[in-house]
């Protein structure tokens, strides 16, 4: 029984030393404040198909980024949904400048709908 009690407490002074030592080295670091003065572009693409019920709660927290919004390109590609998909998307673009919307009606059959989507914005 000693023998797990010992091995129980070098375990638990060796995590607290651990511990210590990358926390002391945490606060050493220093941040780069000029990393976040540049901010590259970004385009995100949603393709959806009858999401009526789930497409507002995502493009709800898209709006809502910290990122900068002229560097920002939201690309919602409507692909042939029977639902109101696409009024949902009207009202975000509509709302929103970065958000592209592109409605896909017809198949294509040497394009995915997120390469059709792309080709059309």
């Amino acid at each position: 029984m000693s023998f797990l009690l010992f091995l129980l407490l070098f375990s638990l002074a060796l995590y607290i030393c651990f511990t210590i030592y990358f926390w002391t080295g945490l606060k050493r670091l220093k941040l780069n404040k000029n990393i976040l003065e540049y901010y590259p572009p970004v385009s995100i693409v949603v393709a959806a198909r009858n999401e009526e019920l789930f497409l507002p709660g995502l493009l709800s927290a898209l709006a809502k980024q910290d990122y900068p919004v002229d560097k920002l390109e939201i690309i919602i590609a409507d692909d042939r949904s029977t639902d109101k998909t696409w009024e949902c998307i009207k009202n975000h673009t509509n709302q929103f400048p970065h958000f592209l919307g592109v409605r896909i009606t017809e198949r294509s059959d040497n394009m995915s709908p997120k390469k059709n989507a792309l080709s059309r914005a």
